[in-house]
């Protein structure tokens, strides 16, 4: 399902239709700024997500669902201020995680030990920096 570019900023109605048998959600740059759990539960079967370029800047959805399909997931060009959700999920299919990070937000110290167990686990994760 294609809803990019469609200035959304809460995806709660989403939540309404049932999407389980749903492979792939691009819902990239429109205006989202968080994800709360009812909204992705019915979208477990997903094998790709694409967030990218909204306005997240909180992930901790992604460690209290499991995506046990999701192969890709895109959030890069967002404002992810912490990792640690990444490192809890359960991403047992992930090929290729990317994830834009706000470097003004940013705990180096914090968000290495998350950097590293990432880049060792996932094949093809990337890091995006914005400001």
């Amino acid at each position: 399902m294609n809803l990019k570019a469609n200035k959304i900023s809460d995806i709660s109605i989403l939540e309404k239709v049932n999407f389980k048998k749903l492979k792939k959600l691009y819902l990239d740059n429109n205006n989202i700024q968080d994800l709360i759990d009812p909204e992705l539960a019915h979208f477990s079967e997903l094998e790709l997500l694409d967030l990218s370029n909204n306005n997240l800047f909180n992930a901790d959805i992604f460690e209290k669902i499991e995506f046990k399909n999701l192969m890709e997931l895109n959030l890069s060009g967002n404002k992810i201020n912490n990792l640690k959700a990444f490192v809890k999920a359960k991403f047992n299919k992930m090929i290729n995680l990317c994830i834009g990070i706000n470097i003004n937000s940013w705990n180096v110290s914090e968000n290495n030990q998350s950097i590293n167990y990432l880049k060792s686990h996932y094949k093809n994760f990337k890091l995006y920096y914005t400001k």
